[in-house]
């Protein structure tokens, strides 16, 4: 099993090709706006992208069920017993 036939091996390349895609297609708008650009960006991106989904997933997730009443009861605010009010 060589590094051509590794699955993540397969995922990274894909991703850099997407991401130098990305980063070529966008060059023009960051020079043009004076941008800094920076060399470390592709695996900023690579570490960051699935935590950075991960939360929006969920907090997305959250947001559209509290909005439409959705929740299950764990999540909602229970009364007080004996508060008086």
């Amino acid at each position: 099993m060589g590094i051509q036939n590794s699955w993540l091996a397969h995922k990274v390349i894909h991703y850099l090709t997407i991401h130098l895609f990305l980063t070529l297609a966008s060059l023009p708008i960051i020079v043009a706006w004076g941008l800094p650009f920076s060399y470390l960006a592709p695996l900023g991106n690579f570490i960051f992208s699935p935590l950075l989904f991960i939360f929006l997933l969920l907090f997305s997730a959250k947001f559209y069920t509290f909005h439409t009443d959705l929740l299950p009861g764990f999540l909602k605010k229970q009364p007080r017993v004996g508060s008086g009010f």
